[in-house]
Parts: structure tokens; sequence; C-alpha cells
């Protein structure tokens, strides 16, 4: 602001002068022609005359003085602009010889010319005056106007410059307040530095963020003020100011700054820099902009927790599906080896499945544990091996989707905290079976790389696992491709948005890096890298029934290979026989096979799910289109399914919920193939005719 009134000084100078140059040159310019022009009139008109009294003087060497009548007649000749002038004879010795004595108005201005005699030597001269009033009277017209256009382009280039010049530094230094006034209020610190990276200006939030109060901070160098060092190593961090002088260009600073202020209070920030350069484009000084993430880095943990929560409600009816199918096996097993426990080694046999079965049971609540863990990264070296085949059988629990391997037996481990790893594959294939509706095939690849140097991938060179998870869904599209991360974004109906940017987060706490490829119709491939570690050193009561024995042909649908035997031996135990089928397209091929050779079958029992297959709910439709009149039971372990809630909508006959009783079982068959007679068996218990067993 120093140089305005600089600037207004200058100006008021400049236009004095020119002011007083245009009032003086014109008139003085004027004067000096009109009396040159004057003189040389005077010079001429004398010189014209001069040569008649030269002759009058050589005529009369002795007497021409006193000749006054010719002399007077010569003197009395015409002139050719008729102004007033006096004209004068003096002799050699500069007396007056004869002359006109009108008078002349002063100041006058004279020329004469020499009259020449004998030998031609000077006898006299003729003297012509005229009075320079007129050209006087005349310069001083043009020195007016003069003064005037003087005035007036000193108005031009003084007064209305100035105003606009007052005008540009009101408008400036509104703008510079508004300007100041921005750069305090905004949420990110702001530091300027000079060339030499000392600071010149800081905002606010820069001096709340640092300790530092703009005026003291001004002129110490950068890094005393904005001291900032490694989250994990506890190391300074290089001086952002010689990066940016040496790169020329906008600089950003590692995720995990941390901001050391003047009180010792440490902030975890995120910061980036940009050159100040002058109109010659030489950088001057730099910005530093920063921002306190300390409480998005809480938010960022606090999403993990949530996502977490979220994730166990949608594996609720999953894993209870996967509970309801080992309790089948187990109480199955169990009720044979009740009704057969007078036929010796059979009965052990059947435990020992049961047995089995409870094993399983122990091994998907480990999992269930295992990803349930909350809390900070506690890395472990792990087989990545193990946490994908894991990780993805029980995100798949109770899908249709079906998994593709290609794990190689010398992948690299990895040291990362098994339960995060787990929940980020989980989300994956929860996205995957959500893009797949249809059911499919997802692959999931794991492969060992090495980066030598940075590249396209914002990671550091050396050693790290490639995992790849590859569905053939809807796609990506490409507007969204970078936004996929960002909290609470999604594209589906239901969820919040926090599956992949949470993922996100745990890969980045882990050293690693995700990103997606996605083209739309065609699939997408989520690719995580993670650092290889190559050195590393890796019970409820039942009620009891009455059974309902019955004849008749009955079509088992599960793709669970244990169901499938129990209940073929519960159903024969009871009078049935029966045949499997693995899914619904072999449910389909059978039912049709049967009713065209004449021996349909009575009953179809069908899962709702099967993995990689087609489900209950499909199968029915395709059967009712080839018969009618086909009589189903609908069995699934998602107590919340619509089906399940409204089973005769969907053209069954029936419903048995998993876990379910051989004795339940047994009434809903005799209903379905409306037999109107129940034949007690036989009671292996007290002669009562009553069994405990019971499908699950």
């Amino acid at each position: 602001m120093e140089l305005i009134p600089r600037i207004t000084r200058v100006i008021g100078r400049m236009a004095a002068c020119l002011a007083v140059a245009i009032a003086l040159l014109p008139p003085a310019f004027y004067f000096f022609l009109s009396y040159q022009n004057c003189s040389i009139a005077l010079k001429t008109e004398a010189n014209v005359l001069a040569p008649a009294f030269t002759e009058l003087v050589t005529a009369y060497p002795d007497t021409w003085r006193f000749r006054e009548v010719q002399l007077r007649k010569e003197l009395s000749g015409k002139h050719g602009d008729e102004v007033p002038e006096v004209r004068r004879i003096f002799d050699n010795r500069n007396t007056l010889v004869i002359g006109s004595s009108e008078p002349l108005g002063w100041p006058v201005h004279a020329r004469s010319a020499n009259l020449l005699g004998e030998e031609d030597a000077v006898a006299g001269r003729i003297e012509i005056s005229r009075s320079l009033r007129p050209v006087l009277i005349r310069t001083g017209g043009v020195a007016l106007g003069g003064m005037l256009l003087g005035y007036t382009v000193f108005i031009l280039l003084h007064i209305l410059p100035m105003r606009k010049l007052r005008q540009a530094q009101a408008s400036f230094s509104r703008e510079l307040q508004l300007a100041r006034e921005t750069l305090h209020c905004i949420r990110e610190g702001v530091i300027v530095t000079n060339q030499a990276g000392e600071v010149e200006r800081m905002n606010g939030e820069a001096e709340r963020l640092t300790g530092w109060g703009q005026t003291e901070a001004r002129a110490k160098p950068l890094w005393e003020v904005f001291h900032i060092i490694s989250s994990k190593t506890r190391k300074a961090l290089s001086n952002p100011i010689k990066r940016i002088m040496s790169q020329g260009e906008e600089i950003t600073l590692d995720d995990d700054a941390l901001l050391i202020s003047r009180d010792e209070t440490e902030r975890i920030i995120g910061s980036h820099g940009v050159p100040v350069r002058d109109t010659a484009g030489r950088i001057i000084g730099a910005v530093i902009v920063f921002r306190d993430k300390t409480g998005k880095r809480e938010v960022e943990e606090e999403l993990i927790k949530t996502e977490k929560l979220e994730s166990v409600g949608i594996l609720a009816g999953g894993i209870a599906h996967d509970f309801n199918n080992i309790l089948t096996a187990i109480m199955g097993n169990i009720s044979l080896a009740l009704l057969h426990r007078g036929e010796g080694e059979t009965s052990f046999a059947k435990i020992e499945e049961a047995r089995k079965a409870c094993l399983r049971a122990r091994e998907l609540t480990m999992q269930f544990l295992t990803f349930s863990k909350g809390g900070a990264p506690v890395r472990h070296v792990q087989s990545i091996g193990n946490i994908l085949r894991e990780s993805v059988g029980f995100a798949l629990t109770g899908s249709r989707i079906r998994c593709e391997y290609s794990i190689p037996e010398d992948i690299h481990p990895v040291e990362v905290d098994r339960g995060q790893l787990s929940q980020v594959i989980q989300n994956l294939v929860f996205n995957a079976d959500h893009a797949m509706p249809k059911g499919g095939v997802i692959k999931v690849k794991a492969r060992n790389v090495k980066i030598d140097e940075p590249g396209s991938l914002p990671l550091s060179p050396g050693n790290y696992v490639k995992l790849s998870v590859e569905d053939a869904g809807f796609g990506i599209p490409q507007k969204n491709l970078k936004k996929i991360f960002d909290p609470y974004f999604t594209t589906k109906n239901k969820g919040n948005g926090l599956g992949l940017s949470t993922s996100y987060f745990i890969i980045k706490n882990h050293m690693g890096h995700i990103d997606v490829e996605s083209t739309v119709s065609v699939g997408s491939t989520f690719n995580i890298h993670l650092p290889a570690t190559l050195n590393g050193v890796v019970a409820q009561g039942e009620i009891e029934m009455q059974l309902a024995a019955g004849k008749g042909k009955i079509l088992i649908m599960d793709d669970e290979e244990g169901i499938r035997d129990v209940l073929q031996a519960l159903l024969e135990h009871v009078g049935y026989s029966s045949r499997y089928a693995r899914d619904g397209a072999e449910a389909l091929e059978m039912y049709v096979e049967a009713l065209k050779g004449g021996q349909p079958f009575d009953v179809i029992i069908l899962d709702l799910t099967i993995p990689g297959g087609m489900g209950g709910k499909e199968t029915m439709t395709k059967m009712l289109e080839v018969d009618p009149d086909v009589k189903a039971i609908v069995s699934s372990g998602y107590s919340n399914d619509p089906v399940m809630a409204n089973h005769r909508s969907f053209g069954f006959k029936g419903i048995v919920p998993k876990p379910y009783r051989i004795e339940e079982l047994s009434q809903v068959l005799h209903e379905v193939i409306a037999w109107e007679n129940v034949v007690p068996l036989p009671s292996t218990e007290n002669g009562t005719g009553q069994a405990a067993g019971s499908v699950g």
C-alpha cells in the first residue's frame, strides 16, 4: 500500500510539468516565429530601399545629405504589408540626415542596410523600425490559449487518473481485506514464505495448529514454525520448501506427517505446498496449506468398527444357515444312532459322524470370533492362502456364488491383522455377490510381485503379495470409479456405503494399496498389494412327536452331502424311498425324466440356497412349467426369506424350516401326499412308539 502515494506524487508532477510545457511552449514558439518574420521583413525592405539611396550618394557624394526632397521621396515609397514603421537615413558618422516622425509603440525592432559611395565605401545607412507590440499582444493570446490547454491537460492527466487510481486503491483495499478475512476464516492452516524459506504470513488456523503468532513467526525459518515428523519413525521429515524450490511444482507431504506445535502438542496433518512465481515465472516463495486430520483418523477407526457391526448383521443369516445345516447333520445322525441303538456298531459310527459335525460347528464359531475382533491392527505373520479361503468361504455362506482359487504354494507370507484383512476380503466378496444376483463364479487370485521403483502405484520399492477378487457382475461406471472408496458413497438400495472405505483404510494402515479395474456389464476386479514378509515365521430341548409313517418317492435337492445322506436314511426309516440332486438343474432333469418314465416323484424337498447353482425358488418356477401339479416342500435356514414367509404364493405345498425334526418332516410329508392314516412306528425307547431324533 506504500506504493500508492508514490504513484500519486509521480503522476501529479508529470501532469504539472506537461501542463506548464503546453502553456509556455506555444506562445514562446509563436513569439520566436513572429520576431523572426518581422526581422526578415525589415531587413529585406532595407535592402530593397538601399540601392536608390546609393545611387543618390554616388551621384552627389558631397551634397546628398542636403537633397531633402529627393531623400524624402525615396523614403516615402510604399511597402508590401502596410505595417506602421519608421524609416531614417544616417550618414557615416551616425548622424540623422532625414526620417519619418510617425510614433511607434514600445518595444521597437529595427534593421538597417548600408549606403555605399565611391569605391564601395560606406557613406551612411538606412534604418527601418517597427513596433513589436502587436506581436506581444498576439503572443499573449496564444499564451492564454496555451494556459487553458495546459490546465485541461493537467485535469485529464492528474485528476481523472488519480480518481481512477483512488477507486482502484479502494477496490484493492477491499479485496485485500476480504482475502485476509477469508484466509483467517478457512479451516486449513496457510503459511506463506519467501524464497529463503522464511515465514512472511500465516492465518489464524496456522497460528492455532503451530502455536506461533504471526508477528513472532515472521522472518523465522519454516522448519522452526512448521515442525513435522513421521508418525511411524518419529524422524524429522524433509523441509518442504527445498522440495518446492528444487522441483518447481506442487508437492504433497506424507499422510503420516505429525505436526509438533510450540507447546509440544502432536497432530496428524495432511498438507501440500505450491510455489509462488512472479510475472517473469521466477519462484519467489511458497505457500504451505495443511489441515488437522487427527479427528479424521479417529473417524476412520470408528468407520471400521461401524462396518464390522453392519457386516455382522449381513452375515447373521448366513451364519444361521450354516449352523442349521451342521445341526441337521448332528441331529440326523444322533436320531439314527438312537433309532439303531440295538444294532451294535452302526450306532457308534453314526455318533462319530455327529462328533465330526460338532467339530465343524466349532470351526465356524472360531471364524466368527476372528471376524468380529475389534481394535487397532495387531499384526502377525500369516499365510495369505489360509486367510483367503477362510474369509471367502465365510462370506459366501448361504450365497449362490461359487469361488475359484488361484493361490500358488510358494506365495509369500504377510504380516497383517488377520481379522481386519478378513473383513476386507469379505467386503469385496459381498460386493461381488451383490453384483451377481443370479449367482455365478468369482475368481480369487494371489501372486508374488516385486516393485523396483515407484510408478503408478503409491508404494515403496520391495516385495509384495498381490491379491485379486474378480467378478462377472454389473461393473462400475467410469464416473463412480474415483468415488467408490469415499465414506458413505453407495449405489445400493441398502447399506451405508462404508464397506469399501473401511477396506481402503485397513489396507492403507497395513502399508498397502487397493484399487479397482471395472468395465460396465463385464465385471470388476479389486487388486490389493500387501508388503510380503520374506523372513517371517509363519443345546435346545426337543419336543417329542409321533412319527408319521408313509410311502412314496421323494426327491431331495440339497448341496450339503451330510444332509442328503442323513435325510435319505431317515426317510427310508419312516417308509419313503428317495433320490437326491445337488442343485436345481440336476433336480429338474431328474424330475422330468421320472415324469416321462411314468414313475414321477410324489414330493420334492427343495433347499432355497444353492451356492453357484439354481436354488429352490428358481427350480420351483421351472418345475411348475413342466408339471403344474408338482408337490414340493421348501426347506431353508433363512427364516426371513420371503419364500419361507409366504411359500404358497410361490407354488410350494409345505414348509419345513431348518433345523427340522424328523417327526415334523414326516407329518409335513404325510399332509402333502394327503395320506389320511398315521401308522405308528415301533419305538426304540421304552416301547412308547416315540423317537427322540430330529433333523436340523
